[in-house]
């Protein structure tokens, strides 16, 4: 009956929460309005979590009755009033009720806590299949290609409109900001920059899938590479985002306006 009672009132707390959220007085503000297809994989993940927590429920509520049936303590929920009201004066049966007690408390935390682990596994999940679904789901291709060697190939393609020419002067103002912020040190602002010349820098020269993996995961020294780790997250991450779909940039003279309300102490905009 306890157990029955309990998955009642879970399932009338839980569709509270999905279908009535909130009171008219909470809503300051209208709901954004979410595509039926992303509604369906937030109602899906979340019902994959509680399916999880459901079974991991059921398997510990058997192993704590196994556990306390082998330990001999005290069942509250199986006693009867008449037998609580004639043994609760006994020191063996007070003592078995708290043993009884902190193991079933102990259990219900971690039960709890446990679901914090569930929801990060979860999102971890969901965001790995996101990137394989932006990227085409072509998983291979993304393991094993060399996206800062493609990074000119594809600046070109998505950012300049296919003009190729002007990408070395737009890079080498790049290096040389970064330069400018002490980033990066003469070294390997010649190793980045084209400065002038025909042939590509170093840091974009091709490497194999095998190359790569040991300069990545066993700490093989690599001069062309950056030393500085601000450097090396700038350029990880323009490899990645060129590598995902990009919109067609504004043309001019079809930019958007800006209007800028704070002004700005002689700060270049």
């Amino acid at each position: 009956h306890v157990i029955a009672v309990h998955h009642t009132v879970s399932v009338l707390g839980l569709l509270s929460l999905l279908l009535f959220p909130a009171r008219n007085l909470d809503k300051l503000w209208p709901a954004t309005p979410v595509p039926c297809r992303v509604r369906v994989v937030r109602y899906f993940f979340w019902l994959m979590i509680f399916a999880l927590k459901y079974l991991l429920g059921l398997i510990v509520v058997q192993a704590l009755h196994f556990a306390t049936r082998k330990l001999d303590l005290v069942a509250v929920d199986r006693e009867g009033w008449r037998e609580v009201a004639t043994a609760w004066t006994a020191g063996s049966w007070a003592s078995g009720v708290i043993q009884s007690a902190l193991l079933w408390i102990s259990t219900f935390f971690l039960f709890l806590a446990d679901t914090q682990m569930w929801f990060v596994v979860g999102c971890t999940y969901l965001g790995v299949m996101t990137v394989f679904v932006q990227r085409g789901c072509e998983v291979v291709r993304f393991a094993s290609e060399d996206a800062i060697s493609m990074i000119p190939q594809r600046f070109a393609e998505k950012v300049l409109g296919g003009r190729a020419k002007s990408f070395p002067a737009i890079w080498d103002k790049i290096v040389e900001h970064m330069h400018y912020e002490d980033k990066c040190h003469s070294i390997s602002k010649g190793n980045m920059a084209f400065s002038g010349r025909s042939r590509r820098p170093k840091l974009f020269k091709k490497s194999r899938c095998g190359e790569r993996f040991a300069t990545t995961y066993c700490c093989l020294p690599n001069p062309t590479w950056p030393e500085n780790s601000d450097v090396q997250w700038r350029l990880l991450a323009l490899s990645r985002g060129l590598g995902l779909p990009i919109p067609r940039p504004f043309v001019a003279p079809y930019f958007p306006g800006l209007t800028v309300l704070i002004p700005h102490y002689s700060e270049s905009i």
